[in-house]
C-alpha cells in the first residue's frame, strides 16, 4: 500500500514532467523554458509542494537513520516533546 506521501510524491513528479514537456514542445532553447516555466503560476505551485514534499521526505529519512525503528510510546513522547526539544536544539547551536 503506498503512503499519502508516496501519492503526493508521484503527483508532483508527474506534474512537473507535463509542465516541463509543455515548455520543451513550445520553446526550443532551454534558458528561454527555464524563463518560461518560473514565470508560470502553476509550475511555481508545483515546484512548492515538490520542495515541501522533498523536505518531508528529508525529515523522514533523518528521523529513520537517527532514532531508527520507534516504539509507540516512544513516538508519543517525541510528538509531545517536539517543541521543547526543537527549542532546545537551537539554542545549543546558538551557544
Amino acid at each position: 500500500m503506498i503512503s499519502l506521501t508516496g501519492i503526493a510524491v508521484i503527483n508532483g513528479a508527474i506534474l512537473g514532467g507535463e509542465v516541463a514537456y509543455e515548455y520543451l514542445h513550445q520553446k526550443n532553447q532551454f534558458y528561454s523554458i527555464l524563463v518560461a516555466m518560473y514565470r508560470n503560476a502553476r509550475f511555481r505551485s508545483m515546484a512548492a509542494v515538490q520542495i515541501i514534499l522533498l523536505g518531508f521526505v528529508c525529515y523522514r529519512l533523518i528521523t529513520w537513520l537517527l532514532f531508527g525503528k520507534l516504539s509507540r510510546t516512544e513516538l508519543q513522547m517525541l510528538k509531545e516533546h517536539r517543541w521543547a526539544v526543537f527549542t532546545d536544539l537551537v539554542a545549543s547551536f546558538a551557544l
